[in-house]
């Protein structure tokens, strides 16, 4: 599986946020769906980001680019499996 951005942040105190993400995997895996490909992206541009801009962490750092007023344009983008079907997806993030 490749993942696109950042599943822990350097400056957060704690792992919570991939042991959550491992375990919500697991149980997609356990249900038959393989994850190809996950990437949270700039919704204009493609871009990969490595946080929803706007957004701030548990330190309180301002996500993705500076937090601007302006509304967040950040989707996630996945490739699933599910038995011999491709699922493609993208799903708005704010």
């Amino acid at each position: 599986m490749v993942i696109a951005g950042d599943l822990y942040d350097g400056s957060w105190k704690d792992f919570n946020t991939g042991i959550h993400f491992a375990g919500q995997m697991g149980r997609l895996h356990a249900a038959g769906m393989g994850t190809d490909y996950l990437a949270l992206v700039d919704g204009a541009t493609l871009e990969p980001l490595a946080a929803v801009p706007g957004v701030r962490s548990p330190t309180g750092e301002a996500g993705g680019r500076e937090a601007a007023a302006q509304p967040a344009t950040a989707r996630l983008l996945a490739a699933m499996r599910l038995g011999s079907v491709r699922l493609l997806d993208n799903w708005p993030v704010a």
